[in-house]
């Protein structure tokens, strides 16, 4: 079942109990050793999906690690989720394509995400 909120802010802070926010942290980037907060990721009706966009907020240097995480908080009582990646490596434009399609055909009808990256 999709997990969302019914209201946000403009800045995607939910205004609800149930709205959910996506953190996405990065190990040892450039910003510094240990983790830090790269973005975050709010989760939109009716699906519980999220639209990524990578945008400079405040930082000049990327934020490019050795490990990626991603921490969001179930509903009610359930655990917080968190899933640790390997960094994914040089930029290839064809896989990306590939990611890109797949996206797209998973999208929910009337998703607003913009899926041309």
């Amino acid at each position: 079942m999709p997990v969302h909120g019914f209201g946000a802010t403009n800045v995607g802070n939910p205004t609800d109990s149930f709205g959910r926010n996506l953190y996405v942290d990065t190990l040892d980037s450039r910003w510094g050793s240990g983790w830090w907060r790269m973005q975050a990721f709010l989760m939109h009706r009716p699906a519980g999906n999220y639209c990524v966009g990578t945008y400079k907020f405040g930082r000049t240097v990327p934020s490019m690690g050795k490990e990626y995480r991603g921490t969001i908080m179930g509903p009610g009582v359930t655990p917080i989720v968190r899933v640790k990646v390997p960094e994914p490596g040089p930029y290839d434009p064809h896989a990306d394509a590939i990611a890109n399609a797949q996206e797209k055909a998973l999208a929910p009808p009337g998703d607003s995400c913009n899926h041309t990256h």
